[in-house]
């Protein structure tokens, strides 16, 4: 694990008349610019000299601020003489080649000496908390671990700056969030820090996609295989793929209904541009067929283990991997099919085995095993065959659908599947023929199956729902899950807790809503393209219930909104709905956010809360929650939909 005492986090910022570099080692800043009279290059230079054994600690560094502090370090001799006004204007020059000529062919060869240097250690953790080519800003997942102070550049890059200290406090903050987000996942850099140890390749910056191929490509290595012969290597098809050619003979079906629908999907072909999505419904629940998996439940249902029925969680281990070694998954352009099946073999089985004695080795191999099969459709990897992958993805599925058949055909409920299983309600009584069908079918795929009772499930969707094990162990998805993860969207996360509230605890969100005292979770954030403007306004909005003409009660109100003020913000924005003033029985007073962007020089509005006034919550001070002035009411209410919905 990387020691803190020995980390330096850091943020750069680069204009043609100024440069700035912040840094934070043990809670001290350090700062220095470049800026009309004052030049710290040196200075900066001094401070790097001090702190090189340090790890420099950024956010989207890699590809940033690591290539101008290496372009800083290595050209000191040419730098140095240079003025202030030509030292901001080169270092900016640099900062525009990386952001805008990733394309030109240079690229690579001009950075390289900058970008792939021996200078100093360092850790990027956008890439650390990246999932795929998804990423996210700074700022926005500084709320997401509850940052207080949400703040955008003060100052345009292309502007000139006349007040530095602007900039510079900005950076102070950029820095805290980083130092924070650090902190908040620890545990994924101990697993970094233990997999460079364990494995020899450097993955202390690398998102789990990169981890994935790096332990692959050792284990490949160390079995004999050519990886690096492989490197550019992958199967194309230039015809569309039919799906009946990667259907296994194992894939049988007993009823009418089940063999249609495989006649449906076999009669798919696949091109790169297709996307498939089917449905098919079995007896009691709507199942989506994809690329990656099969996913369906009951909608508007909650179920309960007790004196009659006993809900049991079906999960196969390792199901993509195992499905690879039993169906023989093997990329066309790899020869020596047996090594590659027994080298994955190993793969799983070393994972297995590393769950009791070594958990950090353990979670490297999950990561490793719980990719490959995405890796068969990746363009930037060695084992690209989309053929491979979609055996994997469509047996899988068709293997859920067979027990699914099966359990039907024996009067057993299936109430849920997903990607690797599926959730049965049984009859008290009947479990040991169940467990006897499901022991038959692992015999059958040769895939394992672990099995957990459930005490609980509350279904809104198969993309929503509460599950409470009887083990004690829990598991929230969707509207159930306060803060999806580190990347996730940040809306309103006291609707979810809550639900939880309400669901396990039998506590109304009525009587819990009002108690809860993080304004944080009555929050939602957001970040706009440049082609909106935020905009905070204030109005007056009159209720409307009964046309003018005719006096007919309106089904849904109607609301006339008066702007009083009108005043852009920045793009990055979190705020709260909050109880507006009122005016009169029918008319209220606050402010509302929207945002604005010209088409054919007409403005066009989408307002972020239509119909409630809120309060901008950008930077969150200890004002007591008692005094935000919070509508309770409304969040209530979203709550309250969501229960409704679920007992429809």
């Amino acid at each position: 694990m990387i020691n803190k005492d020995n980390v330096v986090f850091y943020d750069l910022e680069t204009y043609k008349n100024f440069f700035s570099a912040t840094f934070k080692r043990g809670g001290i800043f350090y700062q220095f610019k470049c800026h009309g009279e004052q030049n710290d290059y040196l200075a900066l230079l001094q401070f790097f000299a001090k702190n090189r054994d340090c790890t420099f600690v950024g956010y989207n560094s890699f590809h940033f601020d690591d290539i101008i502090l290496a372009y800083l370090i290595l050209k000191e001799d040419q730098l140095k003489e240079l003025t202030v006004e030509h030292l901001t204007y080169a270092i900016k020059n640099l900062a525009d080649f990386i952001i805008t000529k990733k394309d030109e062919w240079n690229y690579s060869k001009y950075l390289a000496p900058f970008k792939y240097h021996r200078l100093f250690k360092s850790v990027d953790l956008m890439e650390v908390i990246r999932e795929g080519y998804t990423s996210k800003s700074l700022k926005l997942v500084g709320v997401n671990i509850k940052w207080n102070k949400l703040q955008d550049l003060p100052i345009h890059h292309e502007a000139n700056v006349d007040d530095p200290d602007l900039v510079m406090e900005y950076n102070m903050n950029d820095v805290s969030i980083t130092e924070a987000i650090f902190d908040a996942i620890k545990g994924r850099l101990i697993l970094r820090a233990s997999l460079t140890s364990t494995y020899g390749v450097d993955v202390t910056s690398s998102a789990d996609s990169k981890i994935a191929k790096d332990i692959l490509d050792k284990y490949f290595k160390d079995a004999g295989v050519d990886v690096d012969s492989l490197r550019n290597k992958r199967t194309k098809y230039s015809e569309p793929i039919k799906i009946k050619d990667v259907i296994s003979d194992k894939v049988k079906f007993k009823t009418e209904k089940y063999n249609s629908f495989l006649e449906e999907i076999s009669s798919i072909e696949v091109s790169d541009d297709t996307k498939l999505k089917l449905q098919f419904s079995s007896e009691l629940v709507t199942h989506d067929i994809a690329m990656g998996g099969i996913h369906g439940a009951i909608k508007h249902k909650v179920f309960r283990t007790d004196d009659k029925y006993t809900i049991y969680d079906l999960d196969f281990g390792s199901y993509y991997p195992y499905l690879m070694l039993t169906l023989g998954v093997v990329p066309h352009h790899i020869e020596d099919k047996e090594l590659f099946l027994s080298t994955l073999r190993k793969i799983v089985e070393d994972r297995i085995s590393a769950k009791k004695i070594d958990p950090i080795k353990a979670d490297g191999l999950k990561i490793a095993v719980n990719t490959i099969y995405g890796l068969l459709n990746s363009e930037t990897y060695w084992l690209e065959d989309r053929k491979a992958q979609l055996q994997v993805t469509i047996n899988g599925q068709l293997y859920i659908l067979m027990v699914t058949e099966m359990l039907e055909m024996h009067g057993y409920q299936v109430i849920y599947t997903n990607t690797d299983g599926y959730m049965v309600l049984c009859e008290n009584g009947k479990e040991e023929f169940l467990h006897e069908i499901n022991r038959q079918f692992a015999e059958y795929t040769n895939i394992g199956i672990e099995t957990e009772i459930v005490d609980q499930i509350v279904f809104k969707d198969v993309n929503n729902y509460y599950c409470k094990f009887k083990s004690g162990k829990q598991k929230f998805k969707g509207c159930f899950l306060p803060q999806g993860g580190i990347l996730k969207g940040f809306v309103n996360p006291i609707v979810a807790i809550a639900l939880q509230k309400y669901y396990v605890d039998n506590i109304t969100p009525e009587e819990y809503i009002p108690t809860h005292t993080d304004i944080y979770d009555f929050c939602t954030a957001f970040k706009i393209d440049d082609k909106f403007t935020n905009i905070y306004e204030h109005v007056q909005i009159t209720t409307i219930t009964h046309s003018p003409k005719t006096k007919k009660q309106y089904i849904k109100p109607k609301h006339e909104v008066q702007i009083l003020s009108s005043t852009p913000i920045q793009k990055s924005c979190r705020f709260y709905v909050s109880n507006p003033a009122i005016i009169s029985d029918n008319t209220v007073e606050g402010y509302r956010v929207r945002k604005m962007k010209v088409e054919e020089g007409i403005q066009k509005f989408t307002d972020l809360c239509a119909g409630y006034t809120v309060t901008l919550a950008n930077d969150v001070n200890d004002t007591p929650i008692s005094e935000r002035n919070i509508n309770y009411q409304y969040y209530i209410d979203k709550v309250r939909e969501i229960i409704n919905e679920i007992k429809l």
